[in-house]
């Protein structure tokens, strides 16, 4: 018998832990939130998406003004896109979605993080509806069911918006504290 479905997720081992969390309900949704963010950072940093922030941050500038030239930063962005994004696809949704909120009057640097949380929250729903098929194929229904409802909990409440301000350099790192570590009989969950 395995410890339950998460172990055979077929993604990385962040992704998996999220799940366990997801799966569990001694964990509240404030804890299953904590594992998204070492997800995403795992995804990011498997695919190398800095190097694709530093040359998209070189097309697009630092400048947080409007500028004449921004069908001519898409034009980059979109020969970028045919040059980096080939065969990692949250490099594809991150420039994606840049290019979509600099189409839609987006400029500078806030375009760059408002597409990249855009493209992190796609990616979380993306594992999301896997983490749900899997447990439906590996469990029950009840079990699917439930997981991916907490999942949708966690989207609606995690913050997105700081932590492509963190990838995207525009805001300091913040290293989370380590989880508390329950011991003790009245250390349960929160009531």
């Amino acid at each position: 018998m395995s410890d339950g479905p998460h172990r055979s997720l077929p993604r990385r081992p962040k992704w998996r832990q999220l799940a366990e969390r997801a799966d569990k309900t001694a964990f509240d949704i404030d804890e299953v939130c904590e594992a998204v963010g070492p997800a995403l950072k795992d995804d990011w940093k498997e695919e190398k998406c800095d190097e694709l922030m530093r040359a998209v941050q070189s097309f697009v500038g630092t400048d947080r003004q409007a500028s004449i030239f921004d069908s001519e930063k898409v034009a980059g962005l979109e020969t970028l896109r045919r040059e980096m994004v080939g065969g990692y696809p949250l490099r594809r949704m991150v420039i994606d979605h840049i290019i979509r909120e600099l189409s839609r009057g987006g400029f500078g640097p806030d375009a760059v993080c408002e597409g990249t949380a855009n493209a992190l929250k796609a990616q979380t729903g993306k594992g999301r509806y896997q983490i749900e098929e899997h447990y439906a194929r590996e469990s029950t229904a009840w079990r699917a069911a439930n997981v991916g409802y907490r999942l949708d909990n966690v989207m609606s409440q995690y913050n997105f918006n700081a932590l492509a301000r963190e990838l995207t350099g525009q805001s300091p790192v913040v290293t989370p504290a380590r989880p508390v570590r329950h011991q003790g009989l009245d250390d349960g969950v929160a009531l």
